[in-house]
């Protein structure tokens, strides 16, 4: 648990803007005679980056172009642009199209046009649009679509604020498209302050699989729906039964969710503050199925008419009371060795949650909270729902004063409802490594036999370093070594490695686990002499350009198997494979194979060239010719 992770992927950017768009665009339109909406486009340089291969701004356009030729044609539509004239001027923002009754064809031509050059200068391309605003009786949907933050000095989430404040009506929206955390927060502050939502462009599948059906026609009326509940307290965790009633015509991304009493009974701060939520898809009566808080307190049930700018139109309240019940925790003795296996037994309450968890930690930090907790635990493991039961940890590898502490949930606000310490004394039980002989020639392949102990981390290695590096700690051997290979729960067996390019004295070194493991087994050898040599050979020292050309070669058995023969130009510096790799007009693979022939054609310009064959990073053998 020290690590969560969630990640979702949006391979298809164009798809991500149109699904988007769309989704901000199309219920407003459906609700008012004549809607009014202002699309402002980043026409900065940075909108020439790429995604997939294609330019932001063509994805931007044509996603702009398919949703304007699907627009109905009683809307009013404007289109304002920035940085798209000049570069390097914070000045450069343009009405394109001021808002006016649909002229499709115009607006895509503008649009179409826009040529990325310049700064970004948000703020002002804010102002320009808005203060055209003030005089409008009807709210009008703005759609910012920026690939970056302000560059221009200004504050666009303060002013987005403050005209909000004066009482123009707009509501604002902005996607973000292929942005970076710290740009993500100006925009989203933008979203917030413009009383709209931020969308990331990457996160369009999500929204989508939310909110597919979101374009369909909104009409909401004067009937309120309804929520009601079977009691009006309940449990920690309890599970809570909401009945609904809602009209025909609300949103399939109309939704009810569970929220704090607290909180203002807006849309966008209900859902901003919501602890779950489920959609409505359509349905106009029925039951949810809802868990209680862990925290005691009081807790609405609020419907809203669409996740984006809805109106809330139910709304039913709750409390919870009581506790989730105790646990307890019990090892069998109070002393274990570095590595050592410890069987955790463990009885939980009735009502903690199915992710309330068992952390190994040392004794040295603070009790706290789950959330502060989840950071610092070095193992842990879930209930899974289980009343008791036994749980198998491994004892750390640094010896010291540990516990294992239990939590009725993995919420940040779960409670700590049990502990018990226990200590690592003692040393890690060493192993062995051997090898066939002391010294070997650069790039000769190397068996390495080991013995390891049952109680070593699956992830404790071998590693190949250099002879001067200090002994003894993972974390250190980890930073200077040359090739390494995992255990994986061995406890004997054979690794095989190569000898080093360079000359000199080299260790293998096992470790019973990674980053705090301990050294447990060395073993030396040495590096001498040099690579063996293979031989390349040619039917005769000169050709016609194009001219195919036989190369014969001989090659040691040790090689790698990608070793290689390179056709280079003789001016190209001898020795390392990696010069000669940067050079090739061609090459060609031994494959393992310890001698053979290849064709080559002869380079169409005229000059001296080699063949030169490598292995292991170095070059071992070459032959030259010319071409003329």
């Amino acid at each position: 648990m020290g690590t969560q992770h969630v990640g979702r992927t949006v391979r298809n950017a164009a798809l991500a803007l149109a699904v988007i768009a769309m989704v901000l665009v199309a219920p407003l339109l459906a609700a008012s005679p004549r809607a009014n909406i202002v699309f402002i486009l980043d026409g900065s340089g940075s909108m020439w980056g790429q995604i997939d291969g294609k330019a932001k701004i063509t994805i931007a356009k044509e996603v702009l172009t398919g949703l304007i030729q699907d627009l109905p044609s009683d809307v009013n539509v404007g289109l304002v642009a920035y940085g798209h004239r000049t570069k390097g001027d914070c000045n450069d923002v343009e009405e394109l199209v001021p808002l006016e009754p649909l002229n499709a064809g115009e607006l895509i031509s503008k649009l179409k046009a826009i040529n990325p050059k310049g700064m970004t200068p948000i703020t002002l391309a804010v102002r320009t649009t808005v203060e055209k605003l003030r005089s409008a009786e009807e709210e009008t949907t703005i759609l910012l679509v920026s690939d970056g933050e302000e560059t221009c000095k200004g504050d666009p989430c303060g002013l987005v604020r403050e005209l909000k404040q004066s009482g123009i009506k707009f509501v604002m929206h902005v996607i973000g498209f292929d942005v970076g955390d710290k740009e993500k927060a100006q925009l989203e502050c933008i979203a917030r302050a413009g009383g709209g939502r931020y969308f990331s462009a990457s996160n369009a599948r999500e929204f989508l699989e939310a909110s597919k059906k979101v374009t369909e026609s909104i009409s909401v009326g004067e009937e309120p729906g309804r929520l009601t509940l079977e009691k009006k307290v309940f449990q920690p965790f309890e599970g809570v039964v909401v009945s609904f009633e809602a009209r025909p015509d609300y949103a399939d991304s109309a939704w009810i969710g569970l929220v704090p009493s607290e909180v203002a009974h807006t849309e966008a701060d209900s859902d901003e503050h919501d602890v779950a939520y489920q959609y409505i898809h359509k349905k106009t009566s029925g039951q949810m199925t809802f868990k209680a808080p862990r925290t005691e307190g009081s807790y609405d049930f609020r419907m809203f008419n669409t996740d984006l700018n809805g109106k809330e139109t139910a709304a039913v309240s709750f409390e919870v009371k009581g506790t989730l019940g105790a646990g307890t925790l019990k090892v069998d003795r109070e002393i274990y060795a570095p590595g050592e296996p410890i069987q955790v037994s463990f009885t939980a309450g009735e009502r903690f949650s199915p992710q309330a968890w068992v952390g190994l930690f040392a004794s040295d930090l603070p009790h706290a909270k789950s959330g502060p907790s989840d950071e610092h635990d070095t193992a842990y493991r879930y209930i899974e729902g289980r009343s008791s039961g036994t749980m198998d940890f491994r004892a750390p590898y640094e010896t010291g004063s540990y516990d294992f502490r239990m939590f009725d949930t993995a919420e940040r606000d779960g409670e700590e409802v049990a502990s018990v310490t226990f200590k690592v004394e003692g040393q890690v039980a060493g192993g062995t490594l051997t090898l066939d002989k002391t010294t070997y020639r650069p790039g000769e392949p190397i068996r390495v036999q080991f013995k390891a102990q049952p109680s070593y981390q699956q992830h404790a290695w071998v590693g190949l370093i250099p002879s001067a590096v200090a002994h003894g700690s993972s974390a250190e051997n980890d930073q200077h070594d040359l090739a390494y290979h995992y255990l994986n729960g061995r406890v004997d067996g054979t690794l095989e490695f190569r000898a080093p390019n360079e000359t000199g004295a080299y260790d293998f070194r096992m470790f019973d686990a990674e980053g705090t493991g301990k050294e447990t087994a060395s073993v030396s050898f040495t590096v001498k002499g040099d690579m063996e040599k293979g031989t390349i050979q040619l039917d005769k020292s000169s050709y016609r350009p194009g001219e195919k050309i036989v190369v014969t070669f001989t090659a040691s058995p040790d090689y790698q198997t990608n070793a290689w023969i390179g056709l280079i130009p003789s001016s190209v510096e001898h020795g390392s494979e990696s010069v000669n790799d940067a050079h090739d007009v061609a090459y060609q693979y031994l494959r393992g194979n310890t001698s053979g022939t290849f064709e080559f054609k002869a380079p169409d310009q005229p000059g001296s060239y080699d063949f030169r064959m490598n292995n292991a990073g170095l070059e071992v053998g070459s032959v030259s010719f010319t071409v003329e």
